[in-house]
């Protein structure tokens, strides 16, 4: 406890306050004894008591001045305190004066990808890198259980495509609990604040039927999201009433963008405005998409899925129109309107690409490929092979492999890149 000069003079009088207080009461008793035995005066009692009262009167100051005392120095020591909502004002406030202040310095850029390349997630690890990614916001959760209900359902539609049964006779029940919940691709959100325990216990079962395990390992037949088995594994923790969405679950969500999403960061004294259109607004890279954020882009981040290198042997794409690997960034490099804007390519879920690599071999499709399973070999032939078409188009590019999954060390890859491009071209 702190103590002040006030408080510590306060102290001493408050102690010769109790101290006279007991001694008056001491010789209040005393002369209730007196009187008892002897017959006094009741005017000469009064006196007695007046005077013993007049010479132990406490100075009426202390319970005056020493509250308003207290009170100063509280106000004091309480204002000297951190608060936590305080400083974060004041840091928000300190970020949008030196934005203000470095206005000439904004770069924009612009993220682009096919769908499901891991635009929205490059955003959030760019967050997380940077400390400003919103924990608190409640979307994160629901985002969460929107993704875990469509992998279940992606799968149960699997299975009567495949000709695949329940092994468990409960199972074709809470499937229906399950397929009441539309959430249309993850673009319908689901409004749960905490998931039911009735689609808890549905999802549970049912990931637990070995029919459905059987579907999940057919999964090369037809489209599931890598994350599925990951959320699918989560199923007990994602349903407990207090739970809330890990950095993991936050990088790891299904989330369809249906606008235009903006991002300011401050990072290596240059402030960066980054801007990302959802796919299916994205209209084919023409000027509407670029006015979306600004006609001085300075930089447009690409990125592709390295691990659907060999769609074109996965049976769902078979006798389906599809792009190949390199045709969205094709498109970008052919771009009339982003002819002068450098380019940064992010070759992303690699670790899912390098996992691939033995049991779906890169010369089964790309036939002049020479380096087996080997991981390095694999990525020095797709970064050429991207590298060639920049060329083709004399477009100058930085080519990145990336895991948008791993968070802050991935984020922390898009600045530095950013500030090499940056520092290249001033």
């Amino acid at each position: 406890m702190y103590t002040s000069n006030a408080s510590r003079a306060c102290e001493k009088d408050v102690g010769w306050r109790s101290d006279a207080t007991f001694e008056l009461s001491n010789k209040s008793s005393a002369h209730s004894e007196l009187s008892s035995n002897t017959l006094v005066d009741s005017h000469a009692e009064d006196a007695i008591i007046k005077a013993e009262q007049s010479k132990l009167s406490l100075p009426s100051r202390i319970f005056w001045i020493e509250p308003l005392a207290m009170l100063s120095y509280a106000s004091s020591w309480w204002s000297s305190q951190p608060n936590a909502e305080m400083q974060a004002r004041l840091r928000s406030k300190e970020i949008e004066e030196q934005i203000e202040q470095q206005r000439d310095k904004i770069k924009f850029v612009l993220i682009l990808g096919d769908h499901g390349s891991g635009k929205s997630t490059l955003i959030r690890s760019m967050e997380i890198a940077h400390g400003s990614l919103d924990y608190e916001d409640s979307s994160h959760k629901q985002w969460v259980f929107t993704t875990l209900l469509y992998s279940m359902k992606q799968i149960l539609d699997a299975m009567e495509t495949l000709n695949i049964d329940f092994a468990d006779s409960r199972s074709k029940e809470l499937a229906g609990i399950v397929s009441s919940h539309n959430c249309c691709g993850c673009s319908r959100l689901v409004k749960f604040q905490s998931l039911p325990s009735e689609v808890c216990l549905a999802l549970k079962t049912l990931w637990d039927d070995a029919g459905v395990r059987e579907c999940f390992r057919q999964s090369r037949k037809y489209r599931l999201y890598e994350s599925a088995e990951y959320f699918l594994n989560s199923i007990e923790r994602i349903g407990d009433p207090d739970y809330t969405p890990s950095e993991q679950d936050n990088l790891r969500v299904r989330r369809r963008v249906r606008s235009l999403t903006e991002k300011t960061f401050l990072r290596d004294n240059r402030v960066y405005k980054v801007c990302h259109l959802g796919s299916q607004y994205q209209p084919k890279i023409t000027k509407n998409a670029l006015n979306a954020i600004n006609e001085n882009a300075n930089s447009v981040i690409v990125l592709v899925d390295i691990s659907e290198y060999d769609k074109d042997l996965m049976p769902y794409y078979q006798g389906v129109g599809h792009d190949s690997l390199t045709t969205y960034y094709e498109r970008v490099c052919d771009a009339p309107h982003l002819a002068k804007t450098s380019v940064i390519l992010l070759l992303n879920k690699v670790d899912i690409f390098e996992s691939k690599l033995r049991t779906s071999p890169v010369k089964k499709l790309y036939h002049d490929y020479e380096g087996g399973s080997d991981r390095e070999a694999a990525k020095s032939y797709f970064a050429k092979k991207f590298l060639d078409i920049s060329k083709l188009r004399n477009r100058d590019v930085t080519v990145c492999f990336t895991n948008c999954v791993d968070g802050a060390s991935a984020g922390n890859l898009a600045f530095e890149v950013l500030k090499e491009r940056y520092s290249m071209e001033s």
